[in-house]
């Protein structure tokens, strides 16, 4: 599977850590690392996988979520 440049840059995910930290041009190891995520998952047939929870107004930032898939 391909995945464009465009199409990475595009993740939410991504958006919001490159504000974060401030990167004005992203690398292909910020940018697909999550590529990389869903490959490791896939390939090795994960049923649980963490998953941290959604940045949301009054969340709780760190707190982490096992999921049964």
């Amino acid at each position: 599977m391909f995945v464009t440049e465009s199409a990475l840059s595009h993740n939410l995910t991504v958006k919001i850590e490159s504000k974060d930290k401030g990167y004005q041009d992203m690398y292909y190891g910020f940018l697909g690392y999550p590529v990389s995520q869903a490959a490791d998952i896939t390939v090795f047939k994960a049923t649980v996988v963490p998953v941290k929870k959604p940045r949301l107004k009054g969340g709780f930032p760190g707190k982490n979520r096992v999921y049964a898939l």
